[in-house]
C-alpha cells in the first residue's frame, strides 16, 4: 500500500502510533513483564534457583526432520518447536510434579543466540519448606552422574560420544579413573590440578 496514492486511511505521515503491550517484544510488553517480575520479587523475596535451559541443535527430533544439505540454523521453526516442547516438559516436572519441591512462583525469559538457538533463563521461588537453607540441601538438588554402562549401554555411549574434548566430562572421567582410590575427593582435585569443588 502507498500512503501518497491514498491506499491507506491511517492519517497523515509522521503521525505517532503507540503499540500496545500485547505486541510481544515491544517496549511496552518488555516494561510490563519487568514490572510483573519485580512484583513477584517484592512478594516472595529473592529467587532460590536460577536455571538456564539451552537448545541442543543435534537433538534427534531436529536432525531427523531436516532436508538433505540443511543444518539446524536453516530451520528456526523446527528448532523453536522442539525447544518449546522440551521446555514445556521441564516446566511440567518443575511446576506440576515438584521434582525440586513446591514452586510458588517462577519467572522465565526466552532469548535467541546470534546463531539462532533459543534458550531460557528461569528463576524459581520455592515454598518456605522447600527453600534450600544449607549447602547440603543445594548439593542434593544439583546432581550429575553417568549411567551404568552395564544397565543402559546405548545412553552411556551417547553421553561419551558427545563429550570427547579434554575439558569435557569424558576427559575428566579418564583423569579420575587414573587416580588411586585411597585419595579423598579434595585430594583427587589437587592431585590432577583440577579446581577444588
Amino acid at each position: 500500500m502507498d500512503h501518497l496514492s491514498g491506499d491507506t486511511t491511517d492519517g497523515p505521515p509522521g503521525q505517532r502510533i503507540t503499540l500496545s503491550s500485547c505486541l510481544q517484544g515491544g517496549p511496552r510488553a518488555m516494561h510490563q513483564s519487568y514490572q510483573d517480575a519485580m512484583a513477584i520479587v517484592a512478594k516472595y523475596g529473592k529467587s532460590d534457583y536460577f536455571l538456564i535451559f539451552t537448545c541442543n541443535p543435534k537433538r534427534r527430533k531436529i536432525t531427523e526432520n531436516l532436508y538433505s544439505g540443511q543444518n539446524s540454523p536453516d530451520r528456526p521453526d523446527l528448532v523453536s518447536r522442539v525447544f518449546h516442547r522440551k521446555l514445556e516438559v521441564l516446566q511440567d516436572y518443575l511446576l506440576k510434579k515438584h521434582i525440586l519441591d513446591r514452586v510458588v512462583a517462577h519467572v522465565a525469559v526466552m532469548e535467541w543466540q546470534k546463531r539462532g538457538l533459543p534458550h531460557c533463563h528461569m528463576l524459581l521461588f520455592m515454598s518456605a519448606d522447600g527453600n534450600p537453607r544449607s549447602v547440603e540441601q543445594v548439593d542434593s538438588a544439583i546432581q550429575a552422574f553417568l549411567l551404568d554402562p552395564n544397565e543402559n549401554n546405548r545412553l552411556f555411549d551417547i553421553t561419551m560420544r558427545r563429550n570427547r574434548s579434554p575439558g569435557s566430562l569424558y576427559g575428566q572421567l579418564k583423569v579420575f579413573q587414573e587416580i588411586p582410590e585411597r585419595l579423598s575427593g579434595n585430594d583427587q582435585c589437587r592431585c590432577r590440578r583440577l579446581p577444588k569443588i
